[in-house]
């Protein structure tokens, strides 16, 4: 009974446009707020908001503020109550069932009032003591604007300057050792600073409450990033740094940026990208991607370039797959890039480049898991991988297309496929493991013989070559002009042309870059050829690249030339006297090119 009173008096103060509003964006019509509904996927809004509850005349989804919060954040009645009546500051005693409850509560207030103190200290530090932190920042670019927007502070190098301070304020040393701002030594057990001589950034939750920090070592420390412990109000796994002050930009901008540490969030915001967040190191886990998904419907992946980015981003299929409303895109970076770096070298519209070319998530991990993967692996690979994925995926269109994808990466016939991902009943024999259509070959003969057949000498040692080369090893306008020709060229050569020319653009060697993040007509057939390549490394050292490049484009030019001569004087039989007229005029013209190259 008490708590439907706790309920009633909930559910009379919460404003309702207000709370939904934080989530979806709301516009008015006919005097009524509609959104698009968070409940289904549709392109006109139907979610209308009422005084008292809300209601989707397209799936007829239908509650109160209550039922809202449980549906959204996945919570139960009571867990729904506790929130709102925490986050608008309702009293609900009803809800206060223990002693222990009101103890815990007493507690959080507590430690938002240490991490309060201890960010006053930390900022007055760097404004007295800071000079050496305030000197990289503006070296990383961030103004003192920024550095005071941001939040930074400093942790002087002191055993004990912050618990020093806190107990002067009559907190006890319990506390501040919970909220993680100081820590017990096992060695004296006396109580020093958790944070030594770093610069300091605050975490906050969602609602914008100091809860934790993130420390950078200003010194020789091998931790360079340190991080508060858990604590009872800061967990990892539930917080998404940043998202407090990104989540209007996420509803404005329609997308959100992750990335993995805070420093990249900082730079992203410093450089015009708002909507960024960062999931803190750990992966990122259910709980962030269904609040992602509450708030948008792209969400772009950006981890480090390294094996342990790409890591990072395939742990993330299988809950991605569970929110098919939202769609989440990787972002390749180079092998020894990050966010924050990258940025800060080639700046924001080179970043909004990279966003531009991201890979559906799902796409990514199978060329990825394919291309790693040694021939006779694929079929373990299939049914323990990329089957399980296939399932949970909901559209049947995006489904075939992705079964079409994966029997095109590995030469398993579409119909094994099908076959191996019929559910079997527990127990069951086995289904036998799908066969590729051919037997596996060895990697060696089976690039040779699928791929370079296609190519010629000439192109296969152009590519390599420019694979291997500089940005000023290259005339960029030589390549172009090899590709703006009306000729049928192997689809791979052409894509792969692309592919270098974008790296060139962006001041990166072909070699150095992701070949994941490629888009080419045969992922896989990419993937060998390149590893033949690194294979055959030796094999396109060049004292003088630039020279060797532009004599091999030469060659090539050279020969589009006299196909295109071949096909013109084909058509002069065909052709009436005036046409013929032009094509021998043409031909004159191909043939003084082909003359002038061969000078």
């Amino acid at each position: 009974m008490s708590v439907d009173v706790a309920k009633r008096r909930i559910l009379d103060k919460v404003p309702l446009a207000s709370l939904i509003g934080e989530s979806i964006q709301l516009s008015t019509r006919s005097g009524r707020q509609v959104g698009l509904c968070p409940f289904h996927q549709e392109k006109s809004p139907s979610f209308t908001i009422f005084d008292d509850h809300y209601f989707c005349f397209g799936c007829q989804a239908r509650g109160d503020a209550i039922e809202y919060v449980r549906h959204t954040q996945g919570l139960s009645f009571i867990e729904a109550l506790k929130y709102l009546a925490e986050k608008y500051g309702i009293e609900a005693p009803e809800l206060e069932d223990s002693r222990k409850a009101q103890e815990s509560r007493q507690q959080a207030t507590n430690l938002y009032r240490i991490l309060k103190t201890a960010q006053a200290y930390f900022q007055h530090h760097l404004e007295h003591q800071g000079s050496q932190v305030r000197t990289y920042l503006h070296k990383r670019g961030f103004s003192d604007e920024a550095i005071e927007k941001f939040g930074f502070g400093y942790a002087p190098d002191q055993a004990m300057g912050l618990v020093s301070a806190l107990l002067k304020k009559g907190f006890s040393l319990k506390d501040a050792t919970t909220a993680s701002v100081a820590t017990q030594s096992q060695r004296d057990l006396k109580t020093y600073d958790f944070f030594r001589h770093r610069l300091m950034i605050p975490i906050k939750d969602h609602h914008g409450r100091l809860i934790a920090y993130g420390g950078r070592t200003m010194g020789d420390d091998p931790a360079k990033y340190k991080n508060s412990r858990e604590t009872p109000l800061f967990d990892k796994s539930h917080v998404l740094y940043g998202l407090d002050r990104a989540k209007e930009h996420i509803r404005k901008n329609k997308r959100a940026v992750v990335v993995e540490g805070y420093m990249d969030a900082l730079q992203l915001w410093n450089h015009g990208f708002g909507e960024t967040v960062a999931c803190l190191g750990t992966s990122l886990t259910p709980h962030h991607m269904q609040r992602l998904s509450n708030l948008t419907e792209t969400v772009y992946l950006i981890f480090d370039g390294d094996q342990a980015g790409k890591n990072a981003s395939l742990r993330t299929v299988s809950n991605a797959i569970e929110l098919p409303k939202t769609q989440f895109k990787v972002v390749r970076l180079a092998a020894k890039d990050d966010p924050d770096s990258f940025v800060r070298r080639q700046g924001p519209d080179a970043f909004e480049a990279c966003l531009g070319e991201a890979r559906d998530l799902l796409d990514f991990a199978i060329v990825s898991k394919v291309g790693d993967a040694h021939d006779l692996a694929i079929p373990d690979l299939i049914q323990a991988d990329i089957i399980p994925w296939l399932k949970s995926v909901r559209d049947p269109v995006r489904r075939s297309f992705l079964i079409n994808k994966v029997s095109h990466l590995t030469g398993v016939d579409r119909e094994s496929i099908q076959q191996i991902m019929i559910a079997r009943p527990k127990g069951a024999s086995a289904q036998p493991k799908p066969k590729p259509v051919e037997a596996p070959k060895p990697k060696q003969e089976a690039i040779r013989a699928a791929y370079t057949r296609k190519l010629t000498n000439i192109e296969y040692d152009f590519l390599g070559h420019v694979y291997y080369s500089q940005p000023e090893q290259v005339v960029l306008s030589e390549i172009e002009s090899l590709l703006a020709v009306e000729l049928e060229l192997e689809p791979l050569w052409v894509d792969l042309c692309h592919e270098f020319l974008k790296c060139l653009k962006k001041g990166i060697s072909p070699a150095k870059q992701d070949i994941s993040s490629w888009h080419t007509s045969s992922e896989l057939a990419a993937i060998n050829l390149m590893k033949n390549f690194h294979e055959k490394e030796s094999a396109f050292q060049a004292e003088n690249r630039q020279s060797l490049i532009q004599r091999l484009g030469k060659s090539l030019r050279q020969k589009q030339l006299q196909e295109t001569v071949s096909i013109l004087k084909k058509r002069l039989d065909d052709a009436d006297i005036q046409q013929q007229t032009e094509i021998l005029s043409a031909i004159s013209k191909l043939n003084g090119e082909i003359r002038s190259l061969e000078r």
